[in-house]
């Protein structure tokens, strides 16, 4: 629940965690995943359908400091993981992917 804490590569540590991680993996594992049999699929849970639009996602890509808070942080990487799940399926049309919103989960945290 921290504020903006940037990574040595200067992007924000949610960030790097929720969506830029997500992407990473995808995409190292796509080549094995087109070979598989049958198809390959990649199913990532998130947010889809839940967050809202990063207002500042044409300027301010990375949700800089000055534009932090923890909501622009939760919109930025569903909407980010949106983005990228519908650019990976093109980039591989073999392939199944998915973004899920979790739906509620019972615990005492929330």
């Amino acid at each position: 629940m921290q504020g903006h804490t940037p990574t040595v590569e200067g992007l924000d540590e949610k960030l790097a965690l929720h969506y830029y991680s997500r992407v990473a993996f995808a995409k190292a594992l796509a080549p094995l995943l087109e070979s598989a049999t049958p198809g390959g699929r990649v199913l990532t849970v998130l947010s889809a359908g839940v967050h809202g639009t990063y207002a500042g996602w044409r300027d301010d890509t990375a949700i800089s400091a000055a534009n932090y808070s923890l909501k622009n942080a939760a919109d930025g990487a569903g909407f980010y993981n949106d983005l990228a799940v519908d650019s990976l399926s093109r980039e591989h049309p073999t392939l199944s992917f998915t973004h899920a919103a979790p739906g509620f989960v019972n615990t005492n945290w929330g």
